[in-house]
């Protein structure tokens, strides 16, 4: 359980880290300063109705368009921003694959490599595919970034 003031209808401030309980929070304020428990997973600005009962009590903040609510931390992210950088990282990955198996490709055109051995590996394949997949993940995040002005 957390440990809350309430303010203007609003989960205002997190006391949790200076006090143990509800009932040595209220030691240290007035009669008229609103703190109650509230679940874990309540964070700052939730709000707050007093008319409602137990769990209901608490209202999560409905995030603005194009925007999510992260439950772990309580905080609004860019949802745009948040697939932009998850495409960016399948990108870094595939390109990491490309450039790690390059030295395949080097070894096979100087003759170093028996074509057999490439073959079984199944690595021209396997590039062909982190090849059209990097492409593609480019063109997708370029969309994006142009949606995103």
């Amino acid at each position: 359980m957390k440990i809350f003031q309430i303010f203007n209808g609003r989960c205002h401030y997190d006391m949790t880290p200076l006090h143990r309980n509800l009932e040595e929070a209220k030691k240290h304020y007035s009669s008229d300063t609103i703190i109650v428990e509230t679940p874990d997973y309540v964070f700052q600005d939730w709000g707050f109705d007093e008319t409602k009962k137990g769990e209901e009590m608490f209202i999560k903040p409905e995030p603005p368009d194009g925007w999510g609510y992260d439950e772990i931390t309580g905080t609004f992210y860019n949802i745009s921003m948040q697939k932009e950088n998850q495409l960016t990282a399948q990108l870094c990955e595939y390109q990491k694959n490309l450039n790690d198996t390059d030295y395949l490709v080097i070894k096979l055109s100087e003759g170093e490599l028996p074509e057999s051995s490439y073959i079984e590996t199944g690595i021209k394949e396997k590039r062909r595919w982190w090849r059209d997949e990097v492409n593609r993940l480019r063109t997708e995040l370029e969309c994006l970034k142009s949606q995103n002005g």
